[in-house]
C-alpha cells in the first residue's frame, strides 16, 4: 500500500493541513522543529504528494477544463493542442470535454468540472445562450470563451476573438476578384454566431461589388463533412461557379460531391474553405482557405485563464485576424 498524506500526518503527530503547508512551502507559521520532523518522515516513507494533498491548502488543483463542440474537427483539435501547451507551460493540466453541440451535455460537463475541483474552464459555447453564464458553475469559477464571440458591453466576458466577419468578407471578395458571380455558400447553423458573422462578411463583399445576394445559393450546413457533401450537391444543381464552405471540413465534403458529379476543381467549380487545417494543403488540388491561428488561439486562451485564476492582470479580450492562404482550388473566370 502506498503511503498517504494521512499516514505521514499520523507519524509526525500533526494535522494533514500542516503536511500540506510544508509540501506547498506555506509553512511560515510552523516551527522549525515540526517542519524538520515532517520532512524527515516524508523522506523515510518515500511519500509522494498528490494534487489533492496540495489543494487542501492552496484551494487550487492546477487543472483546467476545456469544452469544445467536436474533437474530430481538426480546427478544435488544434485549439485543444494549443490550450494544453499553454497550460502545461504554466504548470497546469487540461481535462478535455467534447460537448457534441449538445446543450444538456455541455451543462453536465460544467457541473462535472466543478465537482472535480478544476480551477477554471475554456469553453467554445454551443451558442450564445445565457445558460452558460447563469449556470451554478460560472458563478464560482473563472472562464474564458473561445471561438464564439460575445458582445462585451455588459457581460464582462474574457474571450479569445477572431474576426469572422472579415474572414467571410476576404473569402467572398477573393472569389469576386476572380470574376465569380454565381457563388454558392455552405454555411454553419444559423444558431451559430461564427457562421452568422462569416455570412455577414459575405454579404458585405456582395454589396460592395453590387451583386444581389441570392438566398437560394445559401445552404445551411453544420460544420461537418456530410453537410459539405450535401451542400455542394445542392449548389452544383444551382449552377454555381464557386463554393465558399465556411470550414475546411465542409470544403472536403464539397470536393467529394464535385468529383462524384464528374466535375473538376477548379476547372469546373472553384472551392474556398475556412480554418486552414493541416489536411487542406494535402487535398488535390490543395485548398485555398482562410487561416485561423488555431494553436496560438488555444495557447492565448489558456494563458488568459490562468492569469485570471492567479488574479494577475490580463486583457479581457485577445484579437486574431484572418489571412487568405492561396493555393490551387480557385480559378479566374
Amino acid at each position: 500500500m502506498p503511503v498517504t498524506i494521512y499516514d505521514v500526518a499520523e507519524l509526525a503527530h500533526v494535522s494533514v493541513t500542516t503536511i500540506s503547508k510544508v509540501l506547498n512551502h506555506k509553512d511560515f507559521d510552523i516551527s522549525y522543529e515540526t517542519r524538520q520532523r515532517v520532512l524527515k518522515i516524508i523522506k523515510e516513507t518515500n511519500f509522494t504528494p498528490n494534487g489533492l494533498a496540495r489543494s487542501l491548502v492552496t484551494k487550487k488543483t492546477n487543472v483546467i477544463g476545456l469544452l469544445i463542440p467536436d474533437i474530430s474537427n481538426q480546427y478544435f483539435a488544434d485549439i485543444a493542442r494549443g490550450a494544453e501547451d499553454g497550460a502545461n507551460s504554466l504548470g497546469y493540466n487540461v481535462i478535455l470535454c467534447n460537448t457534441d453541440e449538445n446543450h444538456q451535455k455541455e451543462l453536465e460537463y460544467l457541473n462535472l468540472l466543478k465537482e472535480k475541483g478544476t480551477d477554471g474552464i475554456i469553453i467554445a459555447p454551443i451558442s450564445l445562450s445565457e445558460k452558460i453564464f447563469t449556470s451554478e458553475f460560472s458563478y464560482e469559477k473563472p472562464f474564458v470563451v473561445i471561438d464564439r464571440v460575445y458582445e462585451n458591453k455588459c457581460k464582462n466576458i474574457y474571450q479569445i476573438c477572431f474576426d469572422n466577419v472579415q474572414g467571410g468578407y476576404l473569402a467572398t471578395q477573393y472569389l469576386i476578384d476572380r470574376g465569380h458571380r454565381q457563388i454558392g455558400i455552405i454555411a454553419g447553423s444559423r444558431k451559430n454566431r461564427t457562421s452568422m458573422d462569416r455570412l455577414e462578411g459575405c454579404k458585405k463583399a456582395f454589396e460592395q461589388a453590387k451583386i444581389v445576394f441570392d438566398e437560394s445559393l445559401l445552404y445551411e450546413g453544420n460544420y461537418k463533412y456530410e453537410s459539405g457533401c450535401g451542400g455542394a450537391e445542392y449548389l452544383i444543381g444551382k449552377g454555381v461557379t464557386a463554393i465558399f464552405a465556411m470550414n475546411d471540413l465542409m470544403a472536403i465534403g464539397a470536393y467529394k460531391a464535385v468529383f462524384a458529379a464528374g466535375l473538376k476543381i477548379p476547372e469546373d467549380i472553384s472551392v474556398i474553405g475556412y480554418d486552414n487545417v493541416m489536411i487542406s494543403e494535402l487535398l488535390d488540388p490543395p485548398l485555398t482557405t482562410i487561416m485561423q491561428p488555431k494553436i496560438e488561439m488555444g495557447k492565448a486562451a489558456a494563458k488568459m485563464l490562468i492569469r485570471k485564476i492567479r488574479k494577475e492582470y490580463t486583457d479581457i479580450e485577445a484579437f486574431f485576424e484572418p489571412q487568405i492562404i492561396e493555393r490551387q482550388s480557385v480559378r479566374s473566370v
